[in-house]
């Protein structure tokens, strides 16, 4: 799974994140990253059976990082967090994936 449980632990993070931050009297805010945390988490799951959802990986990312400019929480706490760990899932997300196909050793020189 590799750097995919970077991500999952993202996704934790996410679900708590709300009321760790003390953010969680803003509804939106809350149940924006409570949502994400938990497609984080079962779309890097399914990433291990299918590479097609690495891309819907960085479409959750893309989304925390413009939620985070989106969605008003006041103090700049909810703002920062969701922007850092969209940068983390998406650089996760593309490190994780290859060009190359399975079983691929490349030749010796």
């Amino acid at each position: 799974m590799g750097s995919g449980w970077v991500v999952a632990l993202v996704g934790a993070w996410m679900i708590i994140s709300p009321f760790a931050l003390h953010f969680s009297s803003t509804k939106p805010g809350m149940i924006n990253n409570i949502l994400l945390g938990i497609a984080l988490i079962l779309v890097t799951l399914g990433s291990t059976k299918s590479d097609l959802l690495r891309g819907f990986l960085i479409m959750l990312a893309g989304w925390m990082y413009t939620s985070s400019v989106m969605i008003v929480v006041p103090g700049g706490i909810f703002l920062w967090n969701n922007l850092l760990l969209g940068i983390v899932v998406i650089v996760c997300a593309v490190a994780s994936s290859t060009p190359y196909p399975d079983g691929y050793v490349p030749p010796q020189k």
